[in-house]
């Protein structure tokens, strides 16, 4: 299976996101 559907959750400070790199984005950092 692609990375790009490999599904990974992982923990925020505002909640889940996808991947790390989505929760950086997110974080807008």
């Amino acid at each position: 299976m692609p990375k790009k559907l490999k599904i990974k959750l992982v923990k925020s400070p505002i909640g889940y996101s996808w991947d790390q790199k989505d929760t950086v984005k997110r974080l807008g950092l």
